[in-house]
């Protein structure tokens, strides 16, 4: 019987024996691309299928998912600034990938026209699933740590890299051989370093090299409008902006200047170029907190 599996690509695990060594010798006989992974195979397990026209991988150890896609890593195509996932493996099966992420406007691009981009070019389907940012923080912080492999494409914000490469959440790309899309601006592609390139490091990672553990996909760029009604001209220090609030704010009609922000979501990123201009920084040479001093205060007020 032909079963239409040649050139397909199987995976069995638990295969050095019983049902599971069985339906691995079945597949491929089938002409099956077979791989077989056990807590204790062995190079014998070759053995027992040679003569089938399938090709045969043995794996000593339990195959997870996200072992598959590490093994498989050709390359990452990147379409118009956007990061799309293409494990080499995956794409030879047809099959499907899963991607988290928090939901936010700035996604829709890569939600609406990447992903079914990227699924037309490659014949791989993608999951997308979207939650709000604090609990996609969380599903994702526990699903790497649990290795639960409920995903295989995590999208985070930047302030998580730290976090997840340092506590091995993500797989170091640079290890993996990625080859990175040359348009992806430097100081962005920065982002997704571990440790970072310049910069404050932990102590235990200081004589460690930056490695690549994530792509950026959307850059944030700091802009300040302003109305002309208010200003003489274009304010040049936070100082500036202010005396301006402080002096034209007239409440209940005309407020000062306040951050954007939601629930579940730090406005970390409007806070730091603000410290950065009074002088401060995040975190000290020794990872130790930047923002205490007069500086921080400053950045506040």
């Amino acid at each position: 019987m032909d079963l239409g599996l040649k050139s397909k690509i199987a995976m069995v695990g638990g295969a050095s024996k019983g049902l599971g060594f069985a339906v691995a010798r079945a597949l491929a006989a089938e002409g099956a691309a077979v791989s077989m992974a056990s807590r204790d195979a062995d190079a014998r397990l070759r053995g027992h299928v040679r003569g089938y026209t399938g090709y045969l991988e043995v794996t000593p150890r339990p195959l997870r998912r996200r072992e598959v896609i590490k093994g498989g890593i050709a390359a990452s195509a990147l379409i118009a600034g956007s990061a799309i996932f293409a494990p080499r493996i995956v794409r030879g099966a047809g099959g499907s990938i899963t991607i988290g992420s928090f939901q936010d406007n700035a996604m829709a691009p890569f939600r609406d026209t990447f992903i079914k981009r990227f699924q037309s070019e490659t014949g791989i389907t993608v999951k997308y699933n979207e939650t709000s940012y604090d609990a996609w923080y969380q599903n994702a912080k526990n699903d790497g740590l649990n290795k639960t492999g409920a995903y295989d494409i995590y999208v985070m914000d930047d302030n998580w890299v730290p976090e997840f490469a340092a506590g091995q959440i993500v797989k170091n790309l640079t290890e993996m051989g990625l080859k990175v899309n040359p348009d992806i601006l430097p100081k962005g592609l920065e982002q997704g370093y571990w440790p970072p390139k310049s910069g404050a490091r932990l102590k235990d990672f200081a004589s460690d090299d930056p490695a690549l553990y994530a792509l950026v996909i959307i850059d944030d760029v700091e802009l300040l409008y302003y109305n002309k009604d208010y200003f003489d001209g274009a304010p040049k220090t936070w100082d500036d902006v202010a005396s301006a609030a402080k002096s034209k704010a007239k409440p209940p009609k005309l407020y000062g200047w306040s951050a954007r922000g939601v629930k579940g979501n730090p406005i970390m990123m409007t806070y730091l170029p603000l410290l950065n201009s009074y002088g401060g920084s995040f975190v000290k040479d020794d990872w130790s907190p930047g923002f205490a001093g007069p500086e921080g205060v400053g950045a506040l007020g």
